[in-house]
């Protein structure tokens, strides 16, 4: 699912000067922040959704910068990893039930026994994710979180340009989007991939944006590009559901309306449809032009290993 409504990271350049300390320490402390208070309670859609995206900008731009982050970053990431699909189900539900409620051929009887299912659905996903936060793998990668924002865990990082790294890094982050869309735009699962890259993408350049004159306009772009994708990803997940819920349900008109919904949403989603395709490519075209020679100064083999 996309992050609809993300509110974006991009800061006012400027600071061209700083260190790589600088940069990250107090952003980490601000999504460390967000973080904890959006999973203090999960039961409305908002939180979960925060939730998620904080755990997408914090995976992702530790593992862009990960050359200079310390040791227990690692394992930050991967809990922050097992945290957002421990909401996963939850948002998914959240999405599903927006989408659904605008689907207008529809039968009233069908609109009603899908919001009873969602409703049922995320019940027992959130009694499991309340679960999970409750547990101790929850708790370790919050305090290990929370070691990231004292300055002095980042040894070797204190002199370090700031905007010499996020160079690298966003160039790395420009081709490995660029990498993942160069097989056939029919792939539901290369376009799945695509749009992680691109989310990578995006909020490692609001954050090098602090440095990067040019970066928060690659931000833009990467969003345009995750949205189109988003989506695509949105209608999938859906039809999915309804047919796993055409499946169960006892109630063979339930079942009848549902299988011709999941029909009709991977119907019109961007897969394999000429329309939506140019729409996705003319989405890809301004990443593809900015991955020229004067992209950066430094291409992506100077970047880590990812």
């Amino acid at each position: 699912m996309d992050d609809h409504g993300a509110t974006p990271e991009t800061l006012p350049f400027g600071e061209g000067t700083i260190t790589v300390v600088e940069l990250l320490v107090p952003w980490v402390e601000r999504q460390h922040g967000k973080l904890r208070g959006c999973l203090g309670d999960v039961s409305g859609a908002p939180a979960v959704h925060q939730a998620r995206v904080a755990c997408r900008r914090l995976r992702s731009v530790l593992g862009a910068y990960r050359a200079v982050t310390p040791a227990d970053a690692g394992r930050v990431r991967r809990g922050l990893r097992d945290l957002g699909q421990t909401l996963g189900d939850l948002r998914d539900l959240d999405v599903i039930d927006g989408l659904l409620t605008m689907h207008a051929a529809v039968a009233d009887e069908a609109r009603a026994g899908w919001r009873a299912a969602l409703a049922g659905d995320r019940e027992r996903g959130l009694v499991r994710a309340r679960q999970a936060l409750a547990d101790a793998p929850a708790g370790r990668t919050l305090a290990l979180l929370q070691k990231l924002t004292d300055p002095s865990g980042w040894p070797g990082s204190e002199a370090q340009s700031a905007r010499d790294l996020s160079e690298v890094c966003l160039s790395s982050e420009l081709h490995r989007v660029l990498e993942r869309a160069s097989g056939p735009p029919s792939d539901p699962e290369l376009l799945h991939e695509v749009r992680k890259a691109a989310k990578r993408l995006r909020y490692t350049a609001e954050v090098a944006s602090r440095v990067l004159p040019a970066a928060g306009a690659v931000a833009t772009e990467a969003e345009r590009l995750q949205e189109v994708l988003g989506s695509n990803q949105d209608d999938v997940a859906a039809a999915r559901w309804l047919a796993r819920l055409a499946d169960r349900t006892a109630d063979v008109g339930l079942a009848e309306e549902s299988r011709a919904a999941a029909v009709r949403l991977l119907a019109g989603s961007t897969t394999g449809t000429d329309p939506d395709r140019g729409e996705y490519e003319a989405a890809l075209a301004p990443l593809v032009v900015r991955a020229g020679p004067d992209v950066t100064r430094r291409g992506p083999e100077s970047s880590q290993a990812r």
